[in-house]
């Protein structure tokens, strides 16, 4: 029987609509990528049972899913598959396969009483796609068999002629190398002449650095991770596994991090700030990596909040497009600014060797106020209690508005603040780069200060005097896999992007357009020494604004994913 053949042929432009709609510029598919079927040009997008009923279905789940998805936005958002997991045959749950005797397996006529093939047309009725489960080795995960090992061909055009649109192939039993099983897979599917899309869950595509290369060649997707369970922490797990391999990802191939949760266990929608947050970051950071979006909810209990997340027009149009060599990975994990705390850094007041030219030492003191010649800032206090800053003049901080009130009594530069010990003396350890607090007042080296002719503080018997220091220090690196950036590049010199704070308090995050990659930014910055200034769009608040040299995101809450469309750059 001949096997279909993937010819090189355009792959045509997703459609959107609105002037920022991303067009896929794809030139050719060669031959040799992915299972040789034609399929998955883009990542698959549907439904399966698994996630909100395990075995515990019925026909009834079908219907009811290819209703609700034609009429709920699903179906117009993309998602086109309608998917049974682990359950459906005959004998399910006693550990036996039932088979006739040609080896050709049964269906459950408990669980499908007006027949398998009635649902499987009603759902291809409606304008969807099914697909079908089984395991490539001698039982199920659950004990029941035989399976599919030695039954390949039975099973391959068994599932063809019910009308399978896609076949997922486990690997719970296998005895056989995986290559070899997922052979004989890829040559059945391709016997049947029917187009089957071919998913391998699980079956020997991992190393150490990436995937074995037959797995794109013989299958559309494959698993990178265990079975995704519907808990933060697992969720975290699965992401990790496409870290650095991006590049993999193609059309007809695709790396996949197993079914969507949202919406289901720890992210079923109750309103609060931390699951609404943590849905939106699992969908971007699934839509960013051009994973299939296989979703899972049960359509009795779903809000339409979790629908709204499912069916996102930005963040489909993010994973449904290809460009470039790479399918989405994480960029780096060093992202963050500094929160704002109660005691941001300022510039503030330190010793260094005296320059009489410097204006930056040069201070007026008048009404109390101890203020620079360079720019209107003064000494003053952040809490009352802490080093000298400087600090725009103000009547306003703590102790009524006293806290940059200070008085030179003789050689001693005294604080004014409202309750403050009549001892409250300016001071510094007297060494260049050393900062100016308050302590108690003693006539000593480091106590006194002298006021020169030429406005120069100068601390008594040295050749020191108060200059400013106003270079913010480098941030501090977050907590190890805290907070992370992933990119993936789109068509037209555009590129996604997700700020995303994995850690257990807010962070203030950043990313450089140089650092993005296919925005043309980084060869601006090394060719003309210029940043861009490009458009952002926030994918779940549905803002745009422009941005020059780097966008930031303030306050990025606790499992937030701040999903960016970023375009239009230029150095004018």
């Amino acid at each position: 029987t001949p096997t279909h053949t993937r010819h090189s042929r355009p792959l045509p432009p997703l459609k959107m609509e609105g002037a920022t709609a991303l067009v896929l510029v794809f030139a050719t598919i060669a031959a040799v990528h992915g299972l040789d079927n034609g399929l998955a040009l883009r990542p698959p997008m549907g439904w399966c049972t698994w996630n909100a009923y395990h075995r515990r279905f019925n026909e009834t789940m079908f219907y009811k899913a290819a209703e609700v998805m034609a009429t709920n936005g699903m179906q117009a958002a993309g998602y086109e598959y309608i998917n049974v997991d682990g359950g459906w045959w005959a004998g399910s749950d006693t550990g036996h396969v039932i088979r006739n005797s040609s080896g050709y397996p049964e269906y459950n006529k408990e669980k499908f009483p007006h027949g398998i093939e009635a649902m499987i047309q009603f759902v291809h009725s409606k304008g969807f796609k099914y697909g079908h489960y089984t395991d490539a080795g001698t039982h199920a995960c659950n004990g029941d068999k035989p399976m599919s090992e030695g039954y390949e061909h039975q099973d391959a055009f068994q599932f063809a002629a019910w009308g399978a649109d896609m076949v997922k192939v486990d690997a719970c039993a296998d005895t056989l190398p995986p290559e070899v099983l997922m052979t004989r897979w890829m040559k059945q599917l391709n016997n049947t002449r029917r187009p089957i899309l071919f998913s391998n869950c699980h079956n020997g595509c991992q190393t150490k650095d990436g995937w074995q290369p037959w797995c794109a060649q013989l299958s559309n997707m494959w698993r990178s991770s265990r079975d995704i369970q519907p808990h933060w922490t697992d969720i975290m797990y699965n992401l990790d596994s496409l870290k650095g391999r991006g590049k993999f990802g193609q059309p007809g191939a695709w790396n996949d991090p197993d079914f969507l949760e949202v919406g289901i266990g720890d992210l079923t929608w109750d309103g609060s700030q931390l699951v609404a947050d943590e849905n939106r970051a699992h969908f971007s950071l699934w839509a960013i990596t051009s994973s299939p979006l296989i979703a899972g909810i049960d359509f009795d209990k779903a809000q339409q909040s979790v629908v709204d997340i499912l069916t996102n027009k930005d963040a489909i149009e993010i994973n449904q497009n290809y460009c470039c060599g790479n399918a989405g990975d994480v960029l780096n994990v060093s992202a963050v600014v500094p929160t704002v705390s109660d005691l941001p850094w300022r510039p503030h007041p330190v010793l260094a060797t005296c320059d009489a030219k410097s204006t930056r030492q040069q201070w007026t003191l008048n009404s109390s106020l101890v203020c620079s010649v360079k720019g209107n800032t003064c000494f003053n206090m952040q809490d009352c209690t802490s080093a000298l800053v400087l600090w725009a003049r103000s009547s306003s901080g703590c102790q009524d508005g006293t806290n940059e009130l200070f008085s030179l009594n003789g050689a001693e530069l005294t604080s004014l603040m409202k309750g403050a010990k009549p001892n409250n003396c300016v001071q510094a350890t007297p060494a260049v780069g050393e900062r100016l607090g308050l302590g108690v007042c003693k006539a000593w080296q480091g106590n006194t200060w002298t006021h020169t002719t030429s406005k120069q503080l100068q601390l008594t018997g040295t050749e020191l005097c108060v200059d400013i220091d106003d270079t913010p220090p480098p941030p501090p690196p977050p907590p190890p896999g805290s907070v992370e950036v992933w990119a993936k590049p789109l068509p037209d010199n555009t590129a996604a992007v997700a700020l995303f704070n994995r850690d257990n308090q807010n962070h203030t995050m950043q990313v450089e357009f140089a650092d993005v990659p296919n925005l043309g930014c980084a060869a601006s910055r090394a060719e003309k020494g210029l940043p861009c200034t490009c458009v952002v769009k926030n994918v779940w608040e549905g803002t745009t604004t422009t941005a020059t040299g780097r966008v930031v995101a303030p306050d990025v809450r606790t499992h937030q994913a701040v999903l960016l469309r970023i375009s239009k750059c230029t150095t004018e």
